[in-house]
């Protein structure tokens, strides 16, 4: 049984030595995101908004508002935001953005009060960031 144990841990520590990027591993990006179910959609984006909920009590009172004010559109649901995604990475060049970076991108845009050409400014950057 430890030999089991200790073969699982190294050939886990040899997996994670092969991703050609560390910090990427570990983020879903629209790739995996276009082969989820919807059920699994949902449940990732609500897994997304409840955990900057519960990171936000560590901060202070005022603090902890203005995360929830820039991570949260008012009046929009986790099925709104699955939506959103499902329109996002539909085009091909969205497919490596990260789903952090997308779930920041998504909510930016439901609250409404930026233009769609800063859209596409944030848009083209979130690319170009996750090209290099």
């Amino acid at each position: 049984m430890l030999r089991i144990c200790c073969a699982l841990l190294l050939g886990t520590l040899g997996a994670f030595g092969q991703a050609p990027n560390s910090q990427d591993a570990v983020w879903l990006t629209g790739r995996a995101w276009i082969l989820m179910p919807d059920t699994v959609k949902v449940f990732y984006v609500t897994g997304l908004r409840d955990g900057m909920a519960i990171a936000s009590y560590a901060l202070p009172a005022e603090a902890r508002e203005l995360m929830t004010e820039r991570t949260q559109a008012k009046g929009f649901n986790p099925g709104d935001y699955v939506k959103e995604f499902d329109k996002l990475f539909a085009e091909r060049e969205n497919l490596n953005i990260v789903l952090p970076l997308a779930y920041q991108y998504v909510t930016v845009k439901l609250k409404g009060a930026t233009t769609s050409q800063d859209l596409e400014q944030q848009l083209i950057q979130l690319r170009r960031m996750m090209a290099k």
